[in-house]
């Protein structure tokens, strides 16, 4: 499938709420796949996870080099861009 950019992007968690509790500030991302992504039969064979995982894998990619050619001074310089996944399970990326 091609990648296309997120239908939609919405910042969710802690740092919304404003109720982080640690040093080290963390952001949460929520992302909307577009239609154009799926396909009628994606529910087989695990396609629908597999698709999932590669674009959150590919958000990250674009991310992390944006980060590391971002140079000292601008928004983004020494930003670690992690992916993590759901309750250990990797075909479920948050």
């Amino acid at each position: 499938f091609d990648f296309a950019p997120p239908r939609r992007i919405d910042v969710v968690g802690s740092f919304l709420l404003g109720t982080g509790s640690r040093a080290e500030v963390s952001v949460d991302l929520a992302l909307e796949m577009p239609s154009t992504s799926f396909q009628s039969k994606d529910y087989l064979n695990f396609r629908y996870l597999n698709k999932r995982t590669a674009y959150v894998g590919e958000v990250h990619r674009q991310l992390a080099s944006l980060c590391m050619a971002a140079s000292s001074g601008t928004a983004l310089a020494g930003v670690k861009v992690e992916v993590e996944p759901f309750q250990g399970d990797p075909l479920r990326p948050c």
